[in-house]
């Protein structure tokens, strides 16, 4: 075993930035003695990415304006390509994604990747001849010594960047098993981009982080990717109905961005990915799964709106700040008429949207759909996919863990002694429960003699069902949802025990045996959903003569209470204006701005939020002076 050690730098970082003119430019205006009067624009999306521009955690938004950053939690963004094995050992340079244009994306959680699994979520169609994988997000990493472990066939890699940089430096590669030790001076969310490339239909892919147990797979709390310039919702497939199904030996719920309107009516046909696992067991086909739709909906007009979801089965809905509504959500109600409808103020921005389906059995249905709105445009029609992002809401954050012992676990007859078993969930700090969902499967002669009960870290036992009415059967699933005081309002962070027990002393022997426990918290809070510090700097223009004088800097903002932005300009003597670091104060609106009268100048807008609120700038212009000649 070989072994790679990068000690990052955490100090200020120098950015590389080619110099260009970018922007609309207007025609110059006639010498008036005084300089020839031009205009920089930036009021469009390819304005804001022209080369040579240069941002931190922040976003350009396809309609054309900034933002900071957005994120969804729990995973990498994932991405693929089929027939085409992209990089090879000694061979892998990044720029080659330039070459190419993704099958599919989707959100990979750090487990483990075979080629013989489903990657239709991540592009990969399955047994593919030749495939390409990658990965790009953030790594919590823990200030000391952190160990990372790399194994890829046929070639995979990792690099790695100092947090609010992209400077990322090679620490990984493959076709070895490879580890690599990370010296990290302060806690933080680390920039990481991941490669892995198989030419054979048969390799494996994984990342393992070093605990006090040894390696194992990066835990999910551990993962975030910023959503920049993506479309559409979030949607994540649940092999158990009511969001059950944390882990099926190793394959996690089904994660995929879903870049379509949301959701215009659809029957799923075909079947959506990860909602059939098994199809040899009765309780595995398309007939016991549920899906959650998650992201963001934006507003130009802000006043109450109205939205309907209407399905077969259950659904639920959360829209801006208002409570959940449901209809018939729960375990086996079959509903072909589900209607839930909330109507809510919602803000001008991003505005938080979730949709929750539950699939029983007969007929399967989905459609969300805009009843009310003060944008005449928006009624009567399924959510825009251009008004849509994937940032992960807060107040209706899932998080699902499962136990599934190798060998299904007894209960003891008629004695009313529990057996217990342990679902560890690893959360971000501030996360709060606020509705604890147990499903447990197993096999009983006779099912209703049962009682469950769950506890939390460090808490008491609070009994969520007692005797259920299910006849006995070889496999039997059973559901419980509790809002006990005893199990909410605390953090979700820690182990949580499930357990079942027979108290009822009955004539006959009751054998019961447990075979999967799965675990789904619904918290509020954690963390950020939006970037509390966001930069962007224009591309630095070269005048071709020196400066005269800058006649006036505006730009179309909106700022939402708890946020700011702001907005520098810097002129310099050398291209990459190595000579003039300093951006001084913020200037203010519509003003003329003196400054020093050199040959190249540059703008860089500030923002900060606190976190849920973003700011956003939806154009900016300096109008300007240079000399003639």
């Amino acid at each position: 075993m070989r072994a790679a050690l990068l000690a990052l730098c955490l100090g200020a970082c120098g950015f590389r930035i080619d110099p260009g003119n970018v922007g609309h430019d207007a025609p110059p205006f006639v010498d008036d003695g005084g300089g020839l009067s031009e205009a920089w624009t930036f009021d469009t999306a390819a304005d804001l990415a022209a080369p040579g521009h240069e941002r931190i955690a922040m976003a350009i938004e396809p309609r054309g304006s900034l933002t900071p950053e957005g994120y969804v939690y729990g995973g990498l963004l994932g991405r693929g390509i089929t027939n085409l094995a992209l990089w090879a050992a000694g061979d892998t340079a990044w720029a080659k994604l330039a070459t190419v244009t993704p099958t599919g994306t989707g959100l990979w959680p750090g487990t483990e990747l075979t080629t013989v699994q489903d990657l239709t979520n991540l592009g990969i169609r399955r047994n593919a001849a030749m495939r390409t994988l990658w990965f790009e997000g953030e790594l919590l990493l823990r200030a000391g010594t952190e160990r990372l472990r790399i194994k890829g066939d046929d070639v995979a890699f990792l690099e790695i960047a100092a947090p609010g940089t992209a400077a990322f430096a090679p620490l990984l590669e493959t076709p070895a098993t490879l580890t690599g030790i990370v010296t990290v001076a302060t806690t933080g969310w680390y920039p990481v981009r991941i490669g892995w490339a198989d030419g054979d239909t048969n390799g494996t892919f994984a990342i393992e982080l070093e605990d006090l147990q040894g390696f194992a797979p990066i835990a999910p709390h551990r993962l975030r990717a910023a959503v920049a310039g993506l479309q559409g919702t979030l949607r994540t497939v649940f092999y158990r109905q009511l969001h059950g199904g944390g882990v099926r030996g190793a394959t996690p719920p089904v994660q995929q961005l879903q870049a379509t309107s949301f959701l215009a009516a659809t029957q799923f046909a075909p079947p959506l990915q990860g909602s059939v696992v098994d199809t040899t067991g009765s309780l595995d086909d398309a007939t016991d799964w549920s899906a959650r739709w998650a992201g963001q909906l934006y507003v130009s007009t802000p006043g109450a709106y109205t939205v309907r979801v209407n399905s077969d089965d259950g659904n639920r809905l959360f829209l801006g700040t208002a409570p959940v509504v449901d209809s018939d959500w729960a375990r086996d109600d079959g509903n072909g008429g589900a209607q839930s409808t909330a109507t809510t103020p919602l803000r001008e921005g991003w505005n938080d949207v979730v949709v929750d389906y539950n699939q029983t059995t007969g007929g399967t249905a989905l459609a969300v759909q805009i009843v009310a709105a003060p944008d005449s445009t928006l009624a009567g029609a399924p959510l825009p996919i251009e008004l849509l992002r994937p940032v992960e809401p807060r107040g209706e954050r899932l998080i699902v863990r499962s136990t599934v012992p190798p060998t299904p676990v007894g209960v003891v007859d008629d004695t009313g002694v529990f057996t217990d078993l342990t679902v560890r969930v690893d959360a971000l700090a501030n996360q709060i429960v606020s509705r604890v969902d147990v499903t447990v499967v197993l096999s009983s002669d006779e099912p209703e003699q049962l009682v469950f009960r769950v506890i939390r870290p460090g808490g008491t036992p609070v009994i969520v069902r007692t005797h259920p009415n299910i006849t006995g059967g070889s496999r039997i699933v059973t559901h419980a949802f509790s809002v006990d005081p005893a199990l909410v309002g605390g953090p979700a962070d820690g182990a949580w025990t499930i357990g079942v027990a027979d108290d009822l002393d009955q004539i006959f022997t009751n054998t019961t045996s447990i075979e999967e426990v799965h675990l789904t918290l619904h918290t509020s809070g954690g963390p950020d959903q939006i970037e509390r510090s966001a930069v962007w700097r224009t591309p630095i223009k070269d005048l071709g003569t020196r400066l005269v004088k800058v006649d006036a800097l505006t730009w179309d903002d909106r700022v939402p209470p708890g946020t700011a932005v702001e907005v520098r300009l810097r002129s310099c003597d050398q291209p990459d204006c190595a000579d003039e670091p300093s951006w001084g104060d913020a200037l203010p609106r519509g003003m003329p701005v003196v400054l020093i009268q050199r040959r190249y100048l540059q703008a860089q807008v500030t923002m900060t939020s606190d976190g849920v609120s973003e700011p956003e700038l939806r154009s900016l212009e300096i109008r300007y002076r240079r000399a003639s000649m």
